[in-house]
């Protein structure tokens, strides 16, 4: 399993958030530009976080993204799990006792890998991000 880029776009969109200044809302264009992504792969990041229930939307002025629970209470995986698409192969892509071997490890690599990033707090992550500031 690896981060596939949306993943690593996540990951950076809710540090950004969780460092706000003041726990401030921060934008969509702010985070953008922090992460160096368009506005409408952004925006395509920012939704998948809502759908999750990571991050909630502010409206209005003054308005933008904040984060929907304490960055302790989450972990790597709660943000990379909606991003990540399995790479597993399928039980009929793997006939034989050599292949059903080769399918029973990938499958445990997986679960060790999810169990990792279920025990990575978030909050760890966060502490080594120094977004610039934004205003």
């Amino acid at each position: 399993m690896h981060f596939n880029s949306k993943a690593t776009h996540g990951l950076r969109a809710v540090a950004v958030i969780a460092t706000s200044p003041r726990g401030l809302p921060v934008t969509a264009p702010a985070l953008a530009h922090e992460i160096r992504l368009s506005l409408s792969s952004m925006e395509s990041i920012v939704s998948q976080l809502k759908k999750a229930g990571l991050i909630f939307a502010h409206r209005g002025p003054g308005g933008g993204y904040q984060l929907r629970r304490a960055i302790e209470s989450l972990s790597v995986w709660d943000v990379v799990c909606h991003f990540h698409k399995s790479d597993l192969p399928t039980q009929r892509e793997c006939e034989g006792p050599e292949g059903q071997a080769v399918f029973a490890l990938a499958v445990e690599a997986e679960q060790v890998m999810r169990g990792h990033l279920q025990a990575w707090p978030l909050a760890d992550v966060v502490a080594k991000f120094s977004p610039s500031k934004i205003e």
